[in-house]
């Protein structure tokens, strides 16, 4: 039998040989103009771009995050974007991301606004962080029900009733907006020029703001604000016309989805309406929670439910939710292993980080799964998202705890979150909360102050009473 050490460092090199194979594939498939790694009809390839942001997170690789980045660039000024109302469509028919199947699903949403804010926190682009805003917000607008939870999807792909209802004309659009708005509009998304879709425009951008504050003689801060205004006004007026169809059926793993998109965005981009959103939908689909119906669900959904509920954990600490989180990985548990899926290992393992209880899972078994050791001597790139969960499975985690006054340990937690780093998670307690119990053993604590642990896979630091001393326990 291998040493326990020799086996970690073989299922290493296995998972750095996959990984490495998977983004060379997606180097060759990528289409450097128009971003995307397939030919039309194009679709936004989430877990691709998951991967390839997961990849920079772990080794720094800056082609990776060029790759992702400049795909979910060219996927937010084109046509797959809406953007009169938000959200994004399912695929598009063309290169350009310009002529979309005008279907909106509503995990497909949750997952791009994660890889927005992700992408806004790896690099600080504005642009992402606004598009990962929009499209929350057309979920909140557009697929909620009347009690928090979401239902699944809006129009179907190719229904013309769908197309009428996002398309425009000019003179429908200039009908309702202020003539400055239009001006902006009309060279914006391409409206002096021919069609592009049937008789019919829909909105793609055609011009930079920096170069329509040249001709519109304009500062760029006032276009936007006319831009903001133009999409309020058009959503308006297209609400007016006959909707697309809808599947109102509310499934569970789609708003566990968005519960943890909500929660992510609210945390990082510092928006609590959306952290009050993600709240209501966890206490929407809490009924589906009781009566052992953990075990009705699959592993897979049990699991993306438990990382949402750990998603919203870190925004807000709450008793009840640590609650609810142990339920759910003791349904996890008491299931076989191999019906387990990577992301839900990976919320176990996270969670028995942060209570300090052992055995919640072997991370070196999961990479030494039979199916990473086919792919690594076939040279064939498994499904991305397993891959993607395996990295982050092996990938040493760090979570911080801070508890202390509130204005003092939110600039902490600021600090502590300051880099993207998916491998890091920070939880912030109510000042008077008690403690999980690898922090709850700690004696030496401070009165009054601020305080902080970092732990690790195996064991968690003695409690950290500056800020200094917090960051220099994430980098070591």
């Amino acid at each position: 039998m291998a040493h326990p050490a020799n086996r970690e460092s073989e299922n290493h090199t296995l998972l750095e040989s996959v990984t490495t194979s998977a983004h060379d594939a997606l180097r060759a498939a990528f289409d450097p103009v128009n971003g995307g790694f397939t030919q039309p009809p194009k679709s936004p390839q989430i877990d691709a771009l998951d991967f390839l942001l997961s990849r920079y997170s772990g080794s720094g690789d800056r082609e990776a995050l060029h790759m992702a980045c400049h795909t979910l660039r060219r996927m937010a000024l084109s046509g797959i974007n809406d953007h009169a109302g938000g959200g994004f469509f399912v695929r598009a028919h063309d290169a350009w991301w310009m002529r979309p199947a005008f279907e909106k699903r509503t995990a497909d949403n949750a997952r791009l606004a994660m890889l927005y804010v992700d992408a806004w926190h790896a690099t600080g682009d504005s642009l992402f962080a606004r598009i990962a805003r929009q499209t929350l917000a057309w979920a909140l607008k557009e697929a909620r029900t009347a009690e928090g939870a979401f239902f699944t999807a809006i129009g179907t792909e190719d229904s013309e009733e769908a197309a009428r209802y996002y398309t425009w004309t000019p003179e429908e659009a200039e009908r309702h907006l202020e003539d400055d708005e239009y001006a902006l509009v009309r060279l914006r998304f391409g409206l002096d020029d021919k069609p592009n879709l049937g008789r019919r425009w829909h909105l793609h951008v055609y011009a930079s703001l920096s170069e329509l504050a040249k001709t519109l003689h304009r500062p760029k801060p006032e276009l936007e604000d006319l831009l903001a205004s133009a999409r309020d006004k058009l959503w308006a007026a297209r609400r007016r016309r006959p909707t697309p169809s809808r599947d109102e059926r509310v499934d569970l793993l789609d708003n566990a989805l968005m519960v943890r998109a909500l929660a992510r965005a609210g945390r990082l981009l510092e928006t609590p309406e959306l952290l009050d959103a993600a709240e209501r939908t966890l206490a929407a689909i809490t009924e589906h929670l009781h009566d052992g119906a953990q075990q009705q669900a699959d592993n897979k959904t049990a699991g993306v439910l438990l990382g949402a509920v750990l998603e919203l954990l870190q925004a807000r600490w709450r008793d009840d939710l640590l609650t609810m989180a142990r339920k759910l990985a003791s349904a996890l548990q008491r299931s076989s292993t191999e019906t387990k899926s990577p992301g839900a290992m990976l919320a176990l393992h996270e969670l028995g980080v942060l209570l300090g209880e052992a055995g919640f899972v072997d991370a070196a078994s999961i990479t030494a799964e039979p199916r990473l050791r086919e792919a690594a001597e076939a040279k064939r790139t498994p499904d991305l998202a397993w891959l993607t969960s395996c990295e982050q499975l092996v990938r040493p985690m760090r979570l911080a705890l801070l508890q202390g006054p509130a204005a003092q340990v939110e600039d902490w937690r600021r600090q502590a979150e300051r880099y993207f780093n998916p491998a890091r998670r920070v939880y912030v307690l109510a000042e008077h909360a008690p403690l999980p119990r690898p922090m709850a053993e700690e004696h030496s604590v401070a009165d009054g102050g601020t305080r902080a642990w970092v732990c690790d896979a195996d064991r968690c630091q003695g409690s950290l009473e500056t800020l200094d001393a917090l960051l220099q326990a994430l980098r070591s």
